[in-house]
């Protein structure tokens, strides 16, 4: 990542270490493996990674998942405000759009909540990547279809980057991450902060069930403005779609269709 760029690891990261000590996070994969895989998403922000990723003889290739702007910036919002408890507890979704828009430099350092909506102007970034690396490399995959069909989507990943699909078959596919609506805020912000404290394993990912039963309630902003909020961001995006649409070749109609009319 980018020196500068606030989610960058202080002290360690590729301009800290070179190629050299980037490569030695995967010293403990199999040297029989036939394909390793970093799954960082922000590297499609990343001028350092833009210049860098293209220059290695290992030829890498790069998928990204791309998900329609204003649903992804209304799950950023939702996650920030309760997953995260760091926006508060009454500001609604239409006024999150309102302050990303006009006054970004309130939510400081934090990266994801602030440029939540500049950042979902995918075109403008892969423009860059496919003249870096052209089409080849490549592949693009509509979140949608990720959702729908998970084992489908990673069958083609498979196959894209020549490993057996044969792992997924059986997969049992299940969401993980998502975004609920907390009920006490408080107690949330100190969940948060024990959770980064105690290492993941079985018997904190079953305390993680019960308290989200406990600590989650039904959706308590308003469904209809929230709904004209995503309009709005759906016009807002519509000409990057387009653009979208036509470097990438895919169909991306959906994401500015009146949602009425899906």
């Amino acid at each position: 990542m980018d020196e500068d760029y606030p989610l960058a690891l202080k002290g360690g990261g590729y301009h800290a270490i070179g190629v050299e000590g980037y490569s030695a996070a995967f010293s403990k994969c199999n040297s029989n493996v036939r394909a390793i895989v970093d799954a960082t998403p922000d590297y499609i922000y990343q001028t350092t990674a833009l210049e860098m990723i293209p220059t290695l003889t290992s030829l890498p290739k790069i998928i990204f998942v791309l998900r329609r702007p204003s649903d992804r910036v209304f799950s950023v919002y939702r996650f920030a405000r309760n997953n995260m408890s760091v926006l508060t507890p009454n500001l609604s979704f239409k006024e999150y759009v309102r302050q990303v828009l006009e006054e970004p430099e309130i939510f400081g350092d934090r990266a994801i909540i602030r440029n939540a909506i500049i950042q979902r102007r995918y075109a403008k970034y892969l423009e860059n990547w496919y003249q870096a690396i052209g089409s080849g490399r490549i592949m693009i995959i509509n979140f949608d279809q990720l959702k729908n069909d998970p084992r489908a989507v990673m069958v083609d990943i498979s196959r894209y980057i020549g490993i057996s699909s044969d792992y997924w078959r059986s997969f049992q596919f299940v969401s993980a991450n998502e975004s609920f609506e907390v009920r006490y805020y408080n107690l949330q912000s100190i969940v948060r902060k024990l959770q980064k404290l105690i290492p993941r394993n079985v018997i904190t990912r079953k305390f993680d069930q019960y308290y989200r039963a406990f600590n989650s309630q039904k959706n308590q902003t308003s469904a209809a403005e929230d709904q004209e909020t995503l309009q709005f961001l759906d016009d807002y995006f519509k000409d990057d779609c387009l653009k979208l649409q036509k470097l990438t070749g895919v169909n991306f109609t959906r994401w500015f269709t009146l949602r009425g009319e899906l």
